[in-house]
């Protein structure tokens, strides 16, 4: 029995008082195993599992390859929040989910419009909506989420740049409850938006304008 264990008597005879009964002791090591053990659980809790989570750096790892994969991987919707957008393999890697079906929905800065080696127009052509979060003084947002199980972040630009000269990073993470925040962010600054033939419009016509003025 537990009470004639010399190590829970050596326990005892330090931490128990002596007028409590060995039922009584038995109980108080118990309990001091249970607050342990759900010390523990709460802990273990506070840390995401590894499975939940991935993360991708360059330079050294290809996080533009890493990236298109899950485009390939997702059947259903894919949301994007993109600061610089001039990957010419992502556009190709969403332009084919969107052929195969799956519902694509881009947000871009400003800073895309009339940008040399930007793909908005590119994704515009194959009918995959595209809007111009242009308020903010910068729409830093760099983000794409895989319907409701999972999302992408950090600091990777979706350019060559990002993989080949710059020091990034890139999260995946698999959390739905994160990931439905994420979505209520994005579609509230869906809600600030413009699509970007409007944009485009009425950016020529204000510097139309100017330059009418000017003259």
């Amino acid at each position: 029995m537990l009470h004639n264990n010399p190590y829970f008597n050596v326990y005892s005879k330090l931490f128990i008082p002596a007028k409590l009964d060995k039922y009584c002791a038995i109980l108080l090591v118990v309990l001091i195993i249970a607050g342990f053990t759900l010390n523990s659980s709460v802990l273990a809790q506070n840390y995401a599992k590894p499975r939940d989570y991935s993360v991708c750096f360059t330079p050294g790892e290809n996080c533009e390859r890493l990236l298109i994969s899950h485009i390939q991987h997702e059947k259903q919707q894919i949301l994007v929040q993109a600061y610089t957008f001039t990957s010419k393999p992502i556009a190709r890697a969403l332009i084919a989910a969107k052929k195969r079906g799956v519902n694509i929905l881009v947000i871009a800065d400003k800073s895309n419009v009339g940008r040399r080696y930007s793909v908005l127009k590119k994704l515009q052509a194959v009918h995959i909506p595209v809007y111009i979060d242009y308020r903010p003084a910068i729409a830093h947002n760099k983000i794409f989420i895989f319907n409701d199980s999972e999302l992408e972040t950090g600091s990777y630009n979706f350019s060559w740049a990002a993989t080949h000269r710059n020091a990034e990073n890139m999260l995946f993470i698999r959390n739905r409850a994160l990931v439905k925040r994420y979505q209520h962010y994005f579609y509230h600054r869906l809600s600030l938006c413009v699509p970007l033939a409007r944009y485009t419009k009425s950016v020529a016509m204000h510097l139309s304008r100017k330059y009418s003025d000017e003259t």
